[in-house]
């Protein structure tokens, strides 16, 4: 009842749980977030099992800011009882009204509502919601899988972290580049630490940077000072993640292997050494780069003389005081395409390094 209150304004008539199929718009995951936290404050919890754990983690990690202050979580969120049947029995319906990050939270409540929000049901959610995520996908965004029953998955399974994904795709900062240059202007540097700490968050993201040049350029310079933006954002990223993968990265390599980063390539792959791109070496430099992709989880490529119309939108708003977006500056940034969502423990097989 106290979900049903708060849920009044997204469109609904509730008359408890389970809910009445009616869906206006998307929910805000506040008032579940909050009933989540009163509820485990009153049932009987005991210390989670390792697995649990990891459920707890991946929870926390889609509900990001939303799982922590007055309202968060306690230390053990397991409870003995399903919430979903104290909650009125069990409703399928249930998970068109709530958001990834609460249906992780659900998931994460007892073993009993982990089996029920299987992937066959998470991937009927987003059948459901398909038209919906359609509208929010822009150019560079994750491919959203197929969602029939009885069309055979290509892509990648549909996991809470998936349609979290779906539902709230990543928006990257405009990292800008100086004329005929691989270094980044001051003003953006800040913004690489911005995509190190999405690719720590969602270590499974498989992301190719790819770099422009003026198209006006001659085209054995463009071609090269394309290809080395890339390849020095790939190489400012990597450096960071091989410092600190961050938490959730053991699940993709095993608590035991290291780094996954580690197997991506060295740090300096497609980065002249000393001193990065120079166009005073004339044919040296431009031979060196050659346009190419690099990387396997985190990749590089540069793509001068592509159409400029083609151009990637899943950049977040420039902030005041910015570089000015105009038909020159664009042609100085990097884009950010993200190829895939890895499962944990799966590699990059060789298809997806062809571009």
């Amino acid at each position: 009842s106290y979900l049903g209150t708060r849920c009044s304004g997204w469109g609904t008539q509730t008359s408890g749980w389970p809910f009445s199929p009616r869906r206006t718009r998307s929910p805000s995951s506040l008032g579940a977030n909050r009933f989540l936290a009163m509820w485990h404050r009153r049932c009987c919890r005991r210390r989670a099992s390792p697995g649990e754990e990891e459920d707890e983690q991946e929870a926390r990690f889609l509900l990001g800011d939303a799982a922590t202050g007055a309202e968060g979580w306690p230390a053990a969120i397991t409870a003995r009882q399903s919430l979903l049947d104290v909650g009125g029995g069990f409703d399928a319906m249930v998970v068109l009204y709530l958001e990834a990050a609460c249906l992780a939270a659900l998931s994460a409540a007892s073993r009993g509502d982990k089996e029920r929000l299987s992937e066959g049901l998470v991937r009927w959610c987003a059948h459901q919601r398909r038209v919906e995520l359609s509208r929010g996908i822009v150019r560079g965004d994750l491919e959203l899988p197929d969602t029939e029953e009885d069309v055979p998955v290509k892509v990648g399974r549909w996991t809470l972290e998936r349609l979290h994904l779906a539902e709230h795709p990543p928006r990257f900062p405009s990292l800008y580049f100086h004329f005929a240059s691989d270094v980044l202007v001051h003003s953006a540097r800040p913004g690489v630490l911005e995509v190190v700490a999405l690719l720590r968050r969602f270590p499974g993201l498989v992301l190719r940077v790819e770099g422009f040049g003026h198209p006006s350029a001659p085209r054995s310079l463009g071609r090269a000072v394309a290809q080395a933006r890339a390849s020095a954002t790939r190489k400012a990223l990597l450096r960071h993640l091989l410092e600190d993968a961050g938490p959730r990265a053991a699940a993709f390599v095993g608590e035991d292997h290291g780094n996954p980063w580690q197997c991506d390539g060295e740090l300096d792959d497609g980065v002249f050494k000393p001193g990065g791109y120079d166009e005073g070496r004339g044919s040296c430099n431009v031979d060196f780069y050659e346009p190419r992709l690099l990387g396997r989880r985190l990749q590089a490529v540069g793509l001068w003389g592509q159409d400029p119309c083609l151009r990637n939108s899943n950049f977040a708003p420039e902030a005041p005081g910015a570089v000015a977006w105009d038909s020159e500056a664009k042609f100085r940034r990097v884009d950010f395409t993200v190829v895939r969502l890895l499962d944990p423990n799966s590699e990059v097989g060789e298809a997806e390094l062809c571009y």
